[in-house]
């Protein structure tokens, strides 16, 4: 019972390793931070320990993401802590550049004469979603 191993269920295998170099990096950074997030649901190592937690994260992401990790800067409180981890990667991934690409598009939509609205309205809701826009 007090065994913490980590039990893996079925086929259970974390995302491939992330590669910051993708030219959409912040949407790809959420779709592989959601496989990894099933991953440790599935696996079990939501349970685990933090430090297996951490581990098991940068080893997921792979070498290419280990200068990135190197570069943060750590209060002492916040050393090993797996949520301020992934929040640092969550701030490195998010460009504000692209934001402000992706908004410039979105403000550049315009309804053709012969599109209806429907249509219309499904190019601006596929634009809006890279912009950042607060809900």
């Amino acid at each position: 019972m007090g065994d913490k191993g980590i039990q893996l269920v079925g086929a259970t295998r974390p995302p491939n390793p992330f590669n910051p170099e993708v030219p959409n990096r912040e949407k790809e950074w959420k779709k592989w931070k959601l496989q990894f997030s099933w991953y440790s649901t599935a696996s079990g190592l939501d349970d685990q320990e933090e430090k297996v937690r951490v581990a098991m994260l940068m080893n997921a992401l792979g070498e290419n993401c280990v200068d990135i990790y190197n570069s943060f800067t750590f209060l002492d409180a916040e050393v090993g802590k797996y949520d301020i981890i992934v929040k640092k990667f969550d701030e490195f991934f998010t460009n504000i550049e692209d934001k402000n690409l992706h908004r410039h598009r979105f403000f550049e939509v315009i309804q053709n004469p012969e599109q209806n609205f429907n249509d219309y309205l499904v190019c601006l809701k596929l634009a809006a979603k890279s912009c950042g826009f607060e809900a």
